[in-house]
């Protein structure tokens, strides 16, 4: 707990130095938390708890069984969704 605390704090007093500004680095510490959050709740949402497994054609519990091939789709989702395949 305590590294984290120390990057929350580092992060927000760069920002705090570079923007001027108390509100913009709390703000970005917040977004931060959250996109990491969305990060791994959604695969944990998808694979483990089955939500999207008819679109997506999987059966849930045969992919919890394999951390590696749960890796490669979260991977593979998530290049997909920013563009960097072609």
């Amino acid at each position: 707990m305590a590294p984290l605390a120390f990057v929350v704090g580092a992060t927000y007093v760069v920002l705090f130095l570079l923007l001027g500004s108390v509100y913009l680095p709390i703000k970005a510490v917040l977004m931060n938390f959250l996109s990491i959050s969305a990060s791994y709740g959604a695969p944990v949402w998808i694979f483990q708890d089955g939500n999207l497994s008819g679109l997506l054609d999987f059966i849930p519990n045969q992919w919890t069984r394999s951390p590696r091939l749960l890796c490669s789709a979260s991977c593979s989702a998530s290049r997909w969704i920013t563009g960097l395949c072609s």
